[in-house]
This record gives structure tokens, C-alpha cells and sequence, in this order.
């Protein structure tokens, strides 16, 4: 039979192995994790000596330009502004019988903003701030 004490000190050889294996493995992917996270905040700022909010600000400058100039433009020169408007139905019976309703056609004169000149201009706002809150 085998005595005891060296099944005990076999075991404890291999417990002892096996966790000083499992740290050095541990050490080793902390190692090669902190050599990616240098390497990306390296790549991060080469990227930002190289691009500046310049541009960024530049491109608000140009939406909010385009956007709210043709709108003075149109008004200063006396160009209508047709939008298209869909009214809901009076009475609407299952979708079978719609009573009212319908398509109008609107046309104005003088400083008009139509609906889809506040959505687009909402969109790229929120565009140009969820890029910029973005950057690291």
C-alpha cells in the first residue's frame, strides 16, 4: 500500500503546480490586455492630433446656413412654400367609410418651416452630437 504522507505531498505538488500554472497564465493575459489598451489609446490619440473639431464645426456652421438661408431666402424673394398635409378622415368606419379627410395642399407665403426642414435639421444636430460624445 501507498503510505499516505506521499499521496499527500503528490497531491500538494500537483495543487501547487497547478495554481502557480493558473497565475502565470492570469499574468501573462493581463500582460497581452494592457499591450492591447496601450496600443488603442495610442491609435486614439494619433487620431485626434490628426482630426480636430474644426471640421465639425464647420459642418454645423454649413447645415445651420443652408437650412435657416434658403428659409430667409424664400421669404425675402416672395417664393411659396407648398406642403403637402394629410388631415385624418372625420369619421373613419373600420377603414371602409372614411367621411373627411384627405390630402390639402398649403401654400404660403414669408418665413415658413416646413416639417421636414425641422426634422432634417433635428437629425444632423443629433448626428453631430452623438459623434462628438462618442470620441474618446
Amino acid at each position: 500500500m501507498i503510505d499516505p504522507q506521499t499521496i499527500l505531498g503528490i497531491g500538494s505538488a500537483a495543487v501547487g503546480a497547478w495554481v502557480r500554472l493558473k497565475a502565470q497564465a492570469d499574468s501573462d493575459k493581463h500582460e497581452m490586455m494592457m499591450a492591447a489598451l496601450k496600443l488603442q489609446n495610442q491609435t486614439a490619440n494619433d487620431a485626434v492630433k490628426r482630426g480636430s473639431s474644426w471640421g465639425r464645426r464647420f459642418a454645423i456652421v454649413i447645415v445651420l446656413a443652408v437650412g435657416f438661408g434658403g428659409l430667409i431666402y424664400a421669404a425675402m424673394a416672395g417664393i411659396q412654400v407648398s406642403q403637402i398635409i394629410d388631415r385624418k378622415p372625420i369619421i373613419d368606419l373600420l377603414g371602409l367609410i372614411k367621411i373627411g379627410g384627405g390630402q390639402k395642399v398649403v401654400e404660403a407665403t414669408g418665413f415658413v418651416i416646413p416639417t421636414y426642414v425641422e426634422n432634417s435639421i433635428i437629425s444632423i444636430v443629433f448626428f453631430l452630437f452623438g459623434s462628438s460624445a462618442a470620441k474618446r
